[in-house]
């Protein structure tokens, strides 16, 4: 079977789209594009010559805004800021500005910024007292102009700065801006080189932050190893881009001399085309570009002609900035066209034009004949403009255009005030349109004749007929079915909502989530077709349709849209048989699909959550669980009575990601909300369980506060200064809870003495005595005063009469733990001066060999004990315990011990996700199952089981186990793991198997001392530590 799902084998074109772009400025870095699972080949021109290595960096992560810089109240400057704070993700550069007041009036607030580390290129320094000190490239710019907020990227094209296009995000609440700069519209940089310039506009006494501030992209190194040559004054530096996982931008940096370039790659899953969509072009990204286009699409009804526009990183990096959409058509090459419009070349007689104006979405079409310009509204149809996903389409009427058989188009777009250079362009590209006045068939599948099948299904063909708000499906049979005289049955099931978590659940191979059924039985020249639905529980018959035909070979099957929910789009498969043998069914594949509106039916995949939702003040918090398999993100959507779904989270919520607050929401109104997961290859899991909630305000009752211990006994000793103990206050909730820490008498005193503790925060009071007592009996107290009461922790010490005085520990213990020693001691009786601490020095006897390294450890005074951890079971452990005053050494004691082994027994079956551990049952993420006569195993379950720290290296596909001197190190997919540094055969080779990584049983156990027994008759394997 051939399935023409106008499928863009990505392999083909990435010889083109990952070819490296000419790169502007002095920026090195660059923008690739490869398939999903394909590691790749990089190559970074340097514009000089070095001798050094270049090495290879990740992207760092952050999570919260950092400071960069803070700066104390100034009355005089008109515009005060107060500090500079910074992040980014795989998209943005998120910057937030905060003022030490807002301010009324016009406002002119600038980051400047040096993307390429050149200060030669950029804005020159005109004079010393130029507020730029030189080289900036970019400015990221927010300004108020008569009361209108707007966000603008300028960019230096000597003499004077253009808009290049918006910051997208752009929001001021009170004293605080905040705005997001595309990564790849400023080049892609490693690190930013910039200056903070705030003022009025007609002011002369800006508020300037220091020169040169500086925030990086680079992260830790990565073990990717990098080659360079030099060659005519430059230094190429070569490594291989590891394969990814999941779709998305991966990012690497290079360095070489202090010089770093970024590679952004962006991993593309296979592209899928509904049809009647087709796919004309697909573009790389592009550095610099604002509006970058991605791939353009066309498709025909009997009545218009339907274009869409795909653009990289989606459009909300531009902002509330105007753009421009301009598709540049010739649909008659034998007439003239517009010679003086921007960007047309003297053949193009129509322009589809969309623009945003003051946020407005506007859109025209202009034929050369009347001219381009001026008042006009000859809007386009079907406009729709999604800025999150970054995709534009409407339509416009083949009767408007003169009904032509061809159209060669070119599109054009950019910012409004961009500069052409600026603006992306892409074509030209032409599709055959077809004239008819009967609704247009797109073909969907074409099958091999294979006479075994009674019905031997050839083609099947979709159409959409919006006159009669019906769509068409047509099957095509290689012979006529019905001349046999037997019953002939047609099935085609349809999934009408694009969501697998309703209708039918998945059998025998069907991916689930069928909705409606189409049966259509044929005898003769008798048709009869039925429309049954799965939507709301068992399988119910709706209605018999009417107008099914069999003509020419081919059966014609209408369904009208409304009686399916007037669905955006469908999933579906046909199904064929006969009466004479019903088991020869004739079946299309699973993944048929066919637009109705022009939306894209999205590839989805099985992965589910479970959700939760709680309520608050104006707020609802959604909460979901750990997904059922592996996830690269999180969408979470609002239903609001009969409204259609509002995706809340454009960009998705990261893998780790376990809530998501909405705020904002009216009180005492219901809302709705449902997640779905975002997999690693780009496709979408089903819904989860929509779950209902309505904010209310509560009043907020007291919180529950421990203070723990009520007495604190400080103990018996003769120098009583710096002796301290600590108590622990915590905040149960619900809320916020804060309060005054005072000790009493005053020889007392405690840090910190103010509280301010969040819901479910806890923190260490610590009391120490500020002077030596006199010998007798002391008491004190901590009083804790707070809105909700006043608590008391009672304090008392012992000063005794002086005794004899020893310079050294007693008591001292070295007690087995599990895979650790513990010392503990009594501290010196010595009072002459100050105890500084105490200095722990171990030998190690490992088999019965002394180790030549040693190993130095310190406590502070008053801790009188210490757990050495992570140590080697076949170890003996030799620990010299040296008390230390400032006049030096004290005498030392000695103890021995070696850690203890826990036991532990494990069984776990042969395609059973739950295993046995000492008794008790747990959980596994996958099914253990045996391969080459072998028990493969999740790895971190058998590791941290055998009481090893388990890690994975995502770049290096590489699984490390060490317990004490114990190391094994197993590489995905080769037959050779490390042991203690020797390398030993392992077959079969641990793997990655439905996202889940697999190890041989045998191998891990006896590495980590472990005996493993199988049992046949049980499938079962055994394994016993020690």
């Amino acid at each position: 079977m051939k399935a023409l799902s106008f499928i863009v084998c990505l392999a083909l074109v990435l010889q083109v789209l990952a070819l490296p772009q000419a790169l502007c400025a002095d920026i090195p870095s660059q923008v690739t594009i490869s398939a999903l699972g394909e590691a790749r080949k990089a190559r970074v021109e340097f514009g000089f010559e070095s001798d050094s290595n270049a090495s290879v960096y990740f992207d760092r992560e952050t999570k919260d805004y950092e400071t960069i810089f803070t700066s104390d109240a100034d009355s005089a400057k008109p515009v005060d800021v107060k500090s500079l704070e910074m992040k980014h993700d795989s998209l943005y550069v998120w910057a937030r500005i905060t003022l030490h007041k807002p301010v009324d009036g016009d406002v002119f607030i600038s980051i400047a910024m040096d993307v390429d580390d050149n200060p030669k290129t950029g804005m020159p320094k005109a004079n010393d007292r130029s507020y730029n000190h030189g080289g900036e490239d970019f400015f990221a710019r927010y300004s108020r102009e008569y009361g209108a907020d707007k966000f603008v990227l300028d960019r230096w094209v000597g003499p004077d700065t253009i808009e290049a296009g918006g910051l997208g995000f752009g929001t001021v609440k009170g004293g605080t801006i905040s705005f997001a700069i595309p990564r790849r519209a400023i080049g892609e940089p490693s690190s930013l080189d910039f200056k903070l310039v705030a003022r009025t506009f007609q002011d002369t006494n800006p508020d300037l932050s220091p020169d040169h501030l500086k925030y990086t992209m680079v992260g830790a190194k990565a073990p990717i190893e990098a080659k360079t040559e030099k060659a005519k004054g430059k230094t190429f530096a070569y490594f291989d881009f590891p394969a990814q996982v999941s779709v998305g931008i991966h990012r690497v940096h290079v360095g070489l001399s202090g010089k770093f370039a970024c590679v952004a790659n962006y991993v593309e899953a296979e592209q899928k085309v509904t049809p009647p969509w087709q796919l004309l072009a697909r573009n790389p990204p592009v550095l610099f570009k604002r509006m970058c286009i991605k791939n353009i699409f066309l498709m025909q009804d009997q009545e218009r002609v339907h274009f869409r526009i795909d653009f990289w990183d989606g459009l909300s990096g531009m902002g509330n900035y105007d753009k421009k959409i301009l598709i540049l058509a010739d649909t008659d090459p034998k007439t003239g066209g517009f010679s003086n419009e921007r960007f047309c070349k003297g053949n193009e007689d129509y322009i589809f034009e969309v623009a945003t104006e003051s946020g407005r979405l506007v859109s025209n079409v202009w034929n050369y004949r009347e001219g381009f310009g001026g008042f006009r509204n000859s809007p386009l149809t079907d406009l729709v403009c999604n800025t999150e996903s970054g995709m534009v389409q409407f339509s416009v009427g083949l009767k408007r255009i003169g009904t032509p058989k061809n159209i060669s188009f070119r599109v054009a777009c950019g910012g409004w005030k961009a500069p052409e250079g600026d603006w992306d362009i892409a074509g030209p590209v032409s599709s055959n349109l077809v004239q008819s006045d009967t609704p247009v068939f797109a073909t969907i599948f074409e099958d091999n004749e294979d006479p075994s099948f009674p019905v031997d299904m050839k083609t099947v063909e979709c159409a959409n007929n919006p006159s009669k708000g019906n769509v068409i499906f047509k099957v095509g049979f290689y012979k006529d079915p019905t001349t046999s005289g037997n019953d002939v049955q047609v099935s085609i099931f349809i999934n009408s909502d694009q969501d697998a978590s309703t209708g039918m659940l998945p059998e025998n191979g069907s991916p689930g989530g069928e909705d409606f059924i189409v049966n259509v039985y044929m005898k003769g020249g008798n048709i009869i077709c039925r429309l049954l639905s799965a939507q709301n529980g068992p399988i119910s018959e709706v209605a018999e349709l009417e107008g099914a035909i069999f003509a020419d070979g081919k059966l014609l099957v209408p369904v009208p849209l409304e009686i399916i929910g007037n669905p955006k789009s469908l999933s579906f498969y046909v199904v064929c048989m006969s009466s004479v043998n019903p088991m020869a069914q004739d079946k299309s594949p699973f993944d048929l699909a066919f637009t109705i509106t022009g939306e894209m039916v999205e590839k989805t995949c099985s992965t589910t959550v479970k959700v939760s939702v709680k309520p608050g003040d104006s707020a609802a918090t959604v909460m979901w669980s750990e997904p059922s398999a592996q996830a690269n993100g999180f969408l979470v959507y609002r239903v609001e009575g009969n409204n259609a779904p509002k995706l809340l989270t454009p960009i998705p919520l990261p893998a780790n990601a376990r809530q998501f607050e909405d705020t904002g929401l009216t009180n005492g109104m219901s809302y709705s909300y449902y997640v779905r997961v975002t997999c690693p290859d780009g496709s979408l899991g089903p819904s989860s369980t929509l779950v209902t909630t309505v904010p209310r305000k509560q009043e907020q009752p007291y919180p529950r506060v421990e203070i723990a211990p009520s007495s604190i006994d400080l103990g018996s000793m003769q120098n009583t200064k710096g002796a301290y103990a600590t108590f622990k206050v915590r905040n149960s909730g619900p809320g916020d809870f804060s309060c005054e820490i005072k000790p009493e008498p005053d020889y007392l005193v405690v840090s910190p003495d103010k509280l301010a503790l969040q819901q479910g925060g806890s923190v260490d009071i610590r009391i120490e005595v500020t002077k030596d007592l006199a010998i007798g009996q002391h008491f004190g107290r901590v009083m804790v005063k707070s809105a909700i009461g006043i608590f008391y922790v009672e304090i008392s010490l012992n000063v005794p009469e002086v005794g004899p005085q020893f310079k050294f520990v007693t008591n001292l213990i070295a007690e087995p733990m599990p895979f650790a020693i513990k010392l503990s001691w009594l501290p010196p009786t010595y009072r002459g001066e100050e105890l500084k601490g105490y200095r722990i020095d171990r030998t190690e006897y490992y088999r019965g060999k002394l180790l030549p390294e040693k190993k130095t450890f310190e406590s502070p005074p008053g801790k009188n004990e210490f757990l050495d951890a992570d140590l080697d079971p076949q170890s003996v452990y030799n620990y010299k315990v040296v008390p230390v005053w400032p006049s030096g050494d004290g005498i030392p004691r000695m103890a021995e011990s070696s850690p203890s082994v826990p036991q532990v027994i494990i069984m776990m079956k042969v395609g059973v996700k739950t295993a046995v551990v000492n008794d008790g049952a747990v959980e596994l993420d996958a099914a253990p199952y045996i391969t080459k006569g072998k028990t493969m195993v999740p790895f971190r379950f058998i590791g941290e089981n055998l009481f090893a720290k388990v890690d994975y290296d995502d770049y290096t596909k590489t699984v490390t186990f060490k317990r004490g001197r114990t190391i094994v190190r197993i590489k995905i997919g080769e037959s050779k793991a490390e042991v203690n540094g020797t390398l030993m055969t392992m077959d079969p080779p641990a793997t990655i198997k439905d996202g889940r990584t697999f190890v041989p049983v045998r191998f891990v156990s006896d590495a980590l001392g472990a005996k493993t027994l199988w049992e046949a008759s049980a499938r079962q394997v055994v394994i016993t530590y020690p």
